[in-house]
């Protein structure tokens, strides 16, 4: 996409703005951003009832859609592309079609597909760690499938991940950051599958 620094613009304003609730605010961001020299074509700003539309022309001429809803940490957004790609940013469901199992447990932060490739991103307690490598060892044993184990210190605490590395499965496990907390007491699970 040719906007792509616009396109980043245009999430963080949405973002400030409904967190900022002004409705002058959003009149104006509004007027400026669709009367600007780019392919924005419509911008709707609520943040009453907390939802996020805008559109822009992508560039093969297609629309690319953004849309977010609610607020705190129920608040979600949605990127649909010109391409049929669709990436989904603070909750959403578990794209059809991904061959491992997402245990169950887990806060989605990022979905992501777009064809045969699909992205997932969850968050879970720490103290799931050795239950969430189990559960892949299980679901990943074979012989195209490579495992990976390290672990590294910091001031916080130990760090530890573990991956597993197939020809269109790729699972990696770490200790990180809560979205909620930003304290190092949880578990980031991700899955990227590619069409093969």
């Amino acid at each position: 996409m040719k906007n792509s620094k616009l396109l980043v613009l245009l999430i963080a304003l949405a973002l400030a703005i409904t967190a900022c609730g002004d409705s002058l605010e959003e009149q104006v961001v509004e007027q400026i951003l669709e009367s600007g020299d780019s392919d924005i074509s419509d911008i709707d700003i609520d943040s009453d009832s907390g939802e996020i539309n805008i559109s822009i022309e992508g560039e093969d001429g297609g629309e690319v859609s953004i849309s977010g809803s609610g607020e705190d940490d129920d608040f979600s957004m949605v990127i649909e592309g010109e391409d049929g790609e669709v990436m989904t940013i603070g909750s959403g469901e578990i794209p059809e079609g991904l061959q491992v199992p997402v245990p169950d447990g887990g806060k989605i932060l990022t979905t992501f597909s777009s064809g045969e490739d699909i992205m997932v991103m969850l968050e879970y307690p720490a103290s799931q760690f050795d239950q969430l490598v189990s559960v892949y060892d299980a679901a990943l044993d074979g012989d195209e499938v490579q495992r990976t184990n390290s672990t590294m210190s910091t001031d916080e605490g130990t760090i530890r991940s573990t991956g597993w590395y197939g020809n269109v499965i790729f699972v990696t496990l770490n200790d990180c950051h809560s979205a909620d907390t930003s304290e190092l007491d949880s578990v980031c699970l991700q899955i990227n599958q590619t069409g093969s």
